[in-house]
């Protein structure tokens, strides 16, 4: 099975475990369930958790902590900073958000995220958001200077313009470049994989299940996110019904689950791409690991591409734009 370098000689599963849902999001969180996801992953080989300070407003972090105190395995730790959470609650159930790209911010933020996570290091930070008044020229040498003072190993960017991802490996070289990519959403193929490739920046795909998009018949639990993304409302998931059914053909077809379809596509784009699927249920965890050990044919491949485009899709995946 094929592996990633994301920084020096460090190789990653393409498969990792994004940790997001198991603080909030999906549904009522369960911390001793998504410890033993966490255990279970290392055991399959999964070794790169991805979180953030955002998540769970340190909740996330401080979980990831928690298990790094319990076992003896260390996976690569992704973490991020950059968005600033607000107390306002939003009409969709969101809460407000800003984007803080300052050098003080930053190195703040890292110190913080240290001490959840209980590391001396964190192997791979992001910025999470660029700060529409800064320019990504100041935060990456921000981060820079944490590279110098050993805090963090490498630096990530998150969802970023081809642009940003040009000028920001002029100031520090970027490990990678995460950008939501999945069958239900392509814009990173218009420029930003390019970019990411002239750079030698890896790819890191989250919701590469297109946030659960396997199946028509989805049953969301209260407090879960998705009841106000339009592509999951009653009109749109039967809008898109010839999509599943292609998934669900091509999965009977390889003896794979759909989600196992989805995942194979995509990490067929290219060796320079891992996922970063979350799931807080062991049977998913296994499922979504071994995707990686069974590649699509030509066939198949070409017959989700010409069919998942984005004139194909119904719904938007965000109530307002991102």
């Amino acid at each position: 099975m094929r592996t990633i370098t994301l920084h020096e000689d460090i190789a990653i599963h393409p498969i990792g475990l994004g940790c997001m849902g198991m603080s909030e999001f999906y549904g009522q969180k369960d911390d001793h369930r998504s410890l033993a996801v966490m255990h279970s992953a290392v055991e399959l080989g999964v070794n790169m958790f991805d979180t953030a300070d955002l998540y769970g407003d340190g909740h996330n972090e401080s979980l990831i902590g928690q298990f790094l105190r319990q076992s003896s395995q260390r996976p690569f730790i992704a973490t991020k900073c950059g968005i600033v959470r607000h107390p306002e609650i939003l009409p969709d159930g969101n809460f407000r958000r800003s984007y803080n790209g300052q050098k003080e911010y930053i190195i703040s933020a890292c110190e913080k995220s240290l001490k959840r996570l209980g590391v001396e290091t964190i192997d791979l930070y992001y910025l999470h958001r660029r700060d529409p008044d800064t320019p990504i020229e100041e935060s990456v040498d921000a981060m820079a200077t944490l590279v110098q003072q050993g805090k963090i190993r490498a630096i990530g960017l998150s969802e970023v313009t081809a642009d940003e991802i040009h000028r920001a490996n002029q100031v520090h070289p970027i490990a990678c470049v995460q950008s939501e990519y999945s069958l239900w959403s392509r814009q990173a193929e218009q420029n930003v994989l390019a970019a990411c490739r002239a750079n030698q920046t890896r790819f890191i795909a989250f919701s590469p299940l297109g946030r659960g998009l396997v199946k028509s018949d989805i049953a969301l639990e209260s407090g879960d996110f998705r009841q106000n993304i339009p592509r999951f409302d009653a009109h749109h998931l039967n809008q898109n019904e010839p999509l599943f059914q292609l998934l669900s053909d091509v999965a009977e077809r390889n003896k794979m689950t759909t989600a196992q379809v989805c995942l194979s596509w995509l990490l067929a784009q290219g060796d320079d791409i891992a996922a970063i699927p979350g799931t807080r249920h062991l049977t998913y965890l296994k499922q979504n690991v071994a995707a990686a050990q069974h590649p699509l044919s030509e066939a198949d491949l070409s017959l989700l591409d010409h069919h998942f485009q984005p004139n194909n899709i119904s719904g938007d995946k965000y109530l307002t734009p991102a």
